[in-house]
């Protein structure tokens, strides 16, 4: 009697499990399926709507000198210096191609019935438009870091500071330090604390580097200064004599006065004809 129990108790199970699983395979059969081959009729349809709007948009755009435009405004050679060669008029087909079939992926997860993909991806799509704008944020970061850093390597270079490269590096590291923690802070993942005491630091690095350059660079302000004031008193082609210097003025530079004198070529700082009479021959 026993055995015939067991026997019996264990075709039950396997009865039940056979009805569970036919069960199941009837509900995925009758919902399942369905919803499956409509979502994935969905992406099919999305593709080719995506392709047609890609091709018809990236024609569209060359034929009306989309391309053109962005090689006259410099656009087009900036994408070729960082390894995008293709047209603008293709970047553009092939960014649409993206959203539309980001759409169609949206709506097979809706036909799926599968809400935590719709909800993933309607959650990306919010975010898409503000990391454009931090994007963009840090390449404008970027230029302007690298125009400052630029001109006050140049300044440095002139002021005979040592490490006028490591200064202009300085100061575009700087620069796009601040860009970066307006773009995290535009995107919501830093406080305002954290913000001011990053804008308190690079101001205060920038100050301290214009405090540097300014004093150890006063004499050349001061001949740069002086400069104008020579231009406009004297003309190349005149004879003068100051201090031990006698000769015919050459050019005046920004802020050097070039002679030709009987020993040779001799530039003299332009706030040396200020500082002392000058005696024209």
């Amino acid at each position: 009697m026993n055995d015939i129990q067991i026997w019996h108790e264990l075709g039950e199970i396997f009865r039940g499990l056979i009805g569970g699983l036919l069960s199941t395979t009837e509900q995925w059969v009758t919902e399942g399926l369905p919803r499956l081959i409509l979502a994935a009729v969905t992406l099919i349809i999305g593709w080719l709507v995506a392709v047609f709007i890609r091709k018809l948009s990236t024609k569209g755009l060359r034929g009306v000198g989309f391309d053109l435009i962005m090689d006259r405004t410099g656009i087009r050679k900036f994408l070729d210096q960082r390894g995008v060669h293709l047209p603008p008029s293709a970047l553009v087909g092939w960014g649409l191609f993206v959203i539309v079939m980001y759409s169609a992926l949206i709506l097979a997860f809706q036909r799926l019935a599968f809400q935590p993909g719709v909800a993933l991806l309607t959650t990306i799509a919010a975010w898409v438009p503000r990391i454009i704008v931090a994007l963009i944020l840090l390449a404008i970061g970027n230029w302007v870091g690298r125009w400052l850093g630029r001109i006050v390597s140049r300044a440095a270079r002139v002021a005979d500071l040592p490490g006028d490269p490591f200064i202009g590096a300085l100061v575009h590291l700087g620069t796009l330090l601040f860009a970066f923690m307006v773009s995290i802070r535009y995107l919501e993942l830093a406080s305002d604390t954290l913000l001011l005491v990053g804008l308190a630091l690079v101001l205060g690095t920038l100050l301290l580097l214009a405090f540097l350059v300014v004093f150890c660079a006063r004499d050349w302000l001061m001949n740069l200064l002086a400069a104008r004031a020579v231009q406009a008193s004297y003309q190349p082609g005149e004879r003068i004599r100051v201090q031990e210097h006698e000769g015919e003025i050459i050019e005046i530079t920004h802020y050097m006065v070039e002679l030709k004198t009987a020993a040779g070529r001799t530039a003299i700082p332009a706030a040396t004809l200020l500082r002392h009479p000058v005696i024209r021959c």
